[in-house]
């Protein structure tokens, strides 16, 4: 009997002493120091989530707003269901307060349309700016000076030669630039957009690209589709929004400009004269990233709501 307990006290021993041990090694497991977490860099976090955006919109659409109620804007905008925008003004922010604005929104910035003074001023300053938004590109929209100046090839190699100026401090960041289509680049007798073609020619290829908005080729009388399937491989970013059926276009040197369009100019995207169907096909076709929505009217919320369906339709 009392070697029987003997050795049953001798096996409960080892037993508690076996469970003190991993209750020990427990403890101290859970009690061991954490590595703290890798910092994450937003600017390159942001950079690899707008690299996978396809659809966007310019923020110029919402110029009446922005101004007065920049969040609340920005927020309407992530509501219409689009993530990634293209801003082309400050507000009068800097770049930093503005990219926390649109962290706060949800919002990346895949593009950035320069303002002048961006655009004429030192190409670092430019870049810097671009990188502190997260963009992808940068470029310029609009290169006329007054109502009045006519858009001819000396104005175009001049911003030729400003673009081309940008590339050494873009490409060091990893950025592109790029030259916005408005129309004037086409001129009465220049049917074949030789111009156009002289100008392109003056890019540097492996680092400055093209954002062909279809609306202002086609308000010039060229075809969208036909410039797009010419300029396949330096197409980086389309510009979409649609032409009201009956509205004439011809070519136009940019010194009779009167300013904004009315709103009688313009179609819901999906709804007015531009040929969606081969546009976007050429466009799948070619070196296209982004699809980045510009409403120029006064309802740009209403008329961006009513294309999401269109759009989403086809695979934007």
């Amino acid at each position: 009997m009392f070697e029987t307990r003997s050795r049953a006290a001798a096996s409960g021993s080892i037993a508690l002493l076996v469970t003190l041990v991993l209750l020990s090694f427990a403890a101290c497991t859970r009690q061991a120091p954490q590595a703290p977490p890798a910092a994450v860099d937003p600017v390159a976090t942001n950079t690899t989530a707008a690299g996978e955006c396809k659809l966007g919109v310019q923020l110029y659409s919402f110029r009446n707003d922005l101004d007065g109620d920049l969040p609340g804007t920005l927020a309407r905008v992530k509501k219409l269901g689009l993530d990634c925008i293209e801003p082309y003004s400050l507000h009068g922010l800097t770049p930093e307060a503005l990219r926390a604005e649109f962290d706060r929104a949800g919002l990346q910035v895949v593009s950035f349309h320069l303002p002048r003074e961006l655009f004429v001023g030192p190409p670092q300053d430019a870049v810097n700016v671009g990188k502190v938004l997260g963009a992808r590109q940068i470029g310029v929209a609009w290169i006329k000076e007054s109502e009045n100046d006519v858009v001819d090839e000396a104005k175009l190699m001049a911003a030729a030669d400003r673009l081309n100026a940008m590339c050494e401090a873009a490409q060091a960041a990893d950025m592109q630039v790029f030259y916005h289509t408005h129309g004037y680049e086409f001129h009465e007798g220049d049917d074949d957009g030789r111009l156009f073609d002289r100008f392109v020619n003056a890019l540097q290829p492996e680092c400055v690209v093209l954002q062909l908005d279809a609306y202002w080729v086609a308000y010039a009388g060229q075809d969208p589709v036909e410039l797009l399937r010419r300029y396949a491989d330096r197409t980086l970013s389309l510009h979409l929004k649609d032409m009201a059926p009956s509205f004439p276009v011809a070519p136009f040197d940019g010194s009779q400009w009167q300013g904004p369009l009315p709103d009688e100019a313009f179609a819901v995207i999906g709804q007015g004269k531009l040929d969606w169907a081969s546009l976007l096909q050429v466009a799948d076709e070619a070196a296209v990233q982004w699809y980045i929505i510009e409403d120029e009217t006064t309802r740009p919320m209403e008329n961006i709501a009513a294309a999401m369906p269109f759009l989403r339709s086809h695979g934007l």
